[in-house]
């Protein structure tokens, strides 16, 4: 791997930021739906909220 491009400063700091914004959203992912079966108590919304979270990525990407 080629680490040169880490040592400019501004590189550096993009490169950090793009991996904390990646593990809040791998966090994200994962408390949205654990959020929601708690306060709902029903698997079938989580479900739900996914197949709609689903439509919206596929109706984006066309």
């Amino acid at each position: 791997m080629d680490r040169r491009p880490l040592a400019i400063a501004a590189y550096r700091r993009l490169w950090v930021a793009s991996v904390i914004a990646g593990v809040g959203g791998s966090f994200s992912a994962v408390a949205v739906p654990t959020q929601l079966f708690s306060l709902t108590g029903s698997s079938a919304t989580v479900g739900v909220s996914a197949a709609v979270s689903l439509v919206a990525l596929v109706v984006s990407a066309l």
